[in-house]
């Protein structure tokens, strides 16, 4: 099920486009503040994004240039919705690189058909992205330089898939990228996941890699000494923000 997170301050509004896309089987979130609106997209990573921007409102429209300089969240479709063609308001929405937009209230048949079409680009940009799909790993690359490794089952359904995955070769892929473990996924994780995960991480020898955990953060400080042999993040804003504080050190 594809996610689409709607920005919108005005509740009421934001509720009635909702439930409209909730009515075609889309996965919905919603949120009224437009900083913790940007927080949750960096987290979620949905397939497309519905943003309010009134006139004159600069802290939308920075958020809205954030996404779109983000390498987590650049190629995330977005449609702004907008109170009226204010020529100025969509001037600085076309610098962004965001063409498309709708005015409030939409018109629905044509809104859906749009979300419709850019769902579908967003899909094959995502099959993109993915180098290696199994039941229970993700492995993709959102950038050049950044590969995310996710585990979408506990672990002793993930291993078999690992003995395969991790050979030599894929390792010396991954020597000149950020390479992160996100586990957040995971339905539990018990003593014997640990130590699987921490044999994973062996296998990269002395490249340190990180892990974003979720909710499995406080067993991970507790139970392993992993908070000192690797970068250990609670959300993917968090591994983000660490990325772009390394490459800005590295550019120093």
């Amino acid at each position: 099920m594809q996610t689409i997170v709607i920005i919108d301050t005005n509740e009421p509004e934001a509720k009635d486009i909702d439930a409209f896309l909730q009515s075609y089987k889309y996965k919905t979130v919603r949120i009224h503040e437009i900083k913790k609106g940007i927080e949750l997209t960096k987290s979620v990573l949905p397939e497309l994004i519905v943003i309010a921007i009134e006139s004159n409102d600069r802290e939308t429209m920075a958020a809205l240039l954030a996404l779109r300089k983000d390498p987590i969240t650049k190629d995330i479709p977005i449609i702004p919705t907008i109170r009226s063609n204010d020529r100025n308001l969509l001037e600085n929405i076309r610098k962004t690189g965001v063409h498309d937009y709708f005015v409030k209230p939409v018109n629905k048949v044509k809104f859906i058909e749009k979300i419709k079409s850019l769902l579908i680009v967003a899909r094959e940009q995502k099959k993109d992205n993915i180098i290696f799909r199994k039941h229970h790993i993700v492995i993709e690359n959102p950038t050049d330089t950044i590969t995310l490794i996710s585990f979408k089952s506990g672990m002793k359904y993930v291993l078999p898939e690992i003995r395969n995955i991790f050979n030599p070769e894929f390792l010396k892929s991954l020597i000149p990228k950020s390479v992160s473990l996100d586990i957040r996924d995971l339905p539990d994780l018990i003593m014997d996941e640990l130590h699987i995960i921490e044999k994973i991480i062996a296998l990269f020898g002395n490249k340190k890699i990180s892990i974003i955990a979720g909710k499995h953060m406080g067993f991970i400080i507790a139970s392993s000494n992993l908070e000192d042999t690797t970068n250990l993040f609670l959300s993917l804003d968090d591994y983000v923000a660490f990325l772009k504080k390394q490459a800005t050190t590295q550019t120093t």
